[in-house]
């Protein structure tokens, strides 16, 4: 009769290890896991001429959860969730002495804590004709994320 509970116990034993573990894998795998919240999409508005009458400079802003694991970042505009049927804008992604920064057009913007913008122009025809706007974030394992806006603030 012990021998029979002995056995019970050391099958609870590996079951509970087999568990452990594989809880352990997912906490591991979810502290490197990115992701996007917040995405924003607001005019800038420029005194200067140097932005054409045909075009607007928009902020984009988001938070980014482990962007250290992030190599580049797209902004979609399209008719629908992950689509760039209407345009589509690349950011790059890097780190430099501790801090990560967004580039685009030449320019680099610094992320602060989970909070990332970047200045990008686009076509006032462009953003009319877009019904979803969408940012995919690309990490080092070549996983996407994705954020999705609906409609910007004008």
């Amino acid at each position: 009769m012990i021998n029979k509970h002995k056995n019970y116990i050391k099958i609870d034993m590996k079951y509970i290890i087999t568990i452990a573990i594989i809880c352990f894998s997912f906490f591991a795998h979810s502290q490197n896991e990115v992701r996007l919240l917040d995405l924003t999409i607001t005019p800038v508005f420029n005194v200067s001429d140097s932005v054409p009458s045909d075009s607007t400079d928009y902020n984009v802003s988001f938070k980014i959860k482990n962007i250290i694991n992030v190599t580049q970042a797209n902004l979609k505009l399209g008719s629908a969730d992950q689509l760039s049927d209407v345009k589509e804008f690349t950011m790059g992604v890097f780190q430099s002495e501790g801090k990560s920064y967004i580039s685009y057009n030449g320019q680099q913007f610094e992320v602060v804590g989970y909070s990332a913008n970047c200045i990008i122009r686009m076509a006032n025809t462009d953003v009319q004709s877009t019904l979803v706007f969408t940012l995919q974030a690309i990490d080092t394992q070549g996983i996407s994320t994705y954020s999705y806006l609906n409609n910007i603030t004008q």
